[in-house]
């Protein structure tokens, strides 16, 4: 076997030294490569990340916006419905109201027809004239006292009068002269009521709730007594006693299931329960 020369080796050696130096040059630059390929794979993946949080916070806060947006909607849509609800049924109350007065004063209605531009049937308005005397809403008389006798039915009828045109102020003066002539007669619980009405239509609640709460103690058996207690839950919830007014719509949505005070009572908490939230 031929042997190879000493020099011959060193030279070998020497050769594949230089050889292999570039290879692990471009090893180490291929590695530091990938460490700042994964680097900069990293950061974009957490940029990535951030803008779909950022994008999913910016789409939950719309869908809020939109959704309280609807509740603001449905409440001023219920708020409507109630406002018209309460037409309604003061409307048929007044009705209701001057049919028991006449009947108290020995007047029988005729047969129902065609209501006139008062919004009267034919000849009621003169048999009620013929009937009670003074008409509803006649002027005082000298010296600033009233031509009508305090506690009469005449007397109530002249307060809701007024109260229909608005004059709240004035009504409420003549259903007050009505209860403290009068406290006991057949319509205390609804003067009371509607004296009620005349401070709640003025915004002074306090006084509102004491005439509501008096109908409710003083008059349980009044058809006036859902209406009360839906207009004293009202009257709570405007001075901010959520509690208060909370459990007194309840019972009325309870003991009155049906009546529109209870719908009424019903759509309030639910109010309530969305300025809550």
């Amino acid at each position: 076997m031929k042997r190879t020369s000493w020099p011959v080796m060193a030279v070998a050696l020497a050769l594949a030294a230089v050889l292999a130096a570039p290879a692990d040059a471009q090893r180490r630059r291929d590695r530091e490569v990938l460490e700042e390929l994964e680097i900069r794979v990293g950061v974009l993946e957490q940029q990535i990340r951030a803008d779909n949080v950022v994008a999913l916070i910016n789409a939950q806060d719309e869908l809020r916006r939109e959704i309280q947006a609807l509740r603001d909607a449905v409440e001023r849509l219920d708020e409507d419905l109630r406002r018209n609800a309460e037409l309604r049924r003061s409307q048929f109350a007044v009705l209701e109201e001057r049919l028991a007065v006449l009947e108290a004063g020995g007047f029988t209605p005729a047969p129902a027809g065609p209501e006139d531009a008062a919004g009267q049937a034919p000849g009621t308005a003169d048999a009620a004239d013929a009937s009670q005397g003074p008409i509803p809403g006649a002027q005082p008389g000298e010296g600033g006292e009233s031509a009508i006798e305090a506690g009469s039915q005449e007397n109530y009828e002249q307060a809701r009068e007024l109260l229909s045109q608005g004059q709240y102020q004035a009504a409420g003066a003549e259903f007050l002269r009505y209860l403290e002539a009068n406290p006991g007669g057949g319509l205390a619980a609804n003067a009371r009521y509607w004296l009620g009405e005349t401070y709640y239509v003025q915004g002074q609640y306090q006084e509102a709730g004491a005439e509501f709460a008096q109908v409710v103690s003083d008059h349980p058996d009044s058809n006036k007594l859902p209406d009360a207690l839906l207009k004293l839950g009202y009257t709570q919830d405007e001075l901010g006693d959520k509690e208060a007014a909370t459990g007194t719509l309840q019972r009325v949505r309870q003991d009155f299931a049906g009546a529109d005070a209870a719908n009424l009572a019903t759509i309030r908490l639910a109010q309530i329960e969305a300025r809550s939230r």
